[in-house]
């Protein structure tokens, strides 16, 4: 859930720059790997026995990370550079 809410910080900010964004990009970027390290490391140290449920289903820690981590950051990406485009036709 955090992530999803630096995603959406990192994409208003960038609605309020207008054109000016593509500079903050670099830094997001940068931010939001950061961020999703942590995360990765919060989850895995301390919310271990977690993982048995997806473990039930037949998941794979390696395959629920790829699914999360994939979604989010490709979620920003896509976010990101849509803003990119429709600024610089402005």
């Amino acid at each position: 859930m955090p992530n999803v809410l630096l995603t959406a910080v990192c994409l208003f900010s960038m609605m309020l720059r207008g054109k000016e964004a593509i500079a903050l990009f670099p830094g997001f970027f940068w931010l939001k790997v950061f961020m999703l390290g942590i995360s990765f490391y919060y989850v895995h140290t301390f919310r271990k026995k977690e993982y048995f449920y997806y473990h039930n289903l037949g998941w794979s820690k390696s395959r629920l990370w790829w699914m999360a981590l994939g979604f989010d950051f490709g979620l920003f990406l896509i976010a990101s550079l849509s803003l990119s485009i429709i600024f610089r036709n402005v």
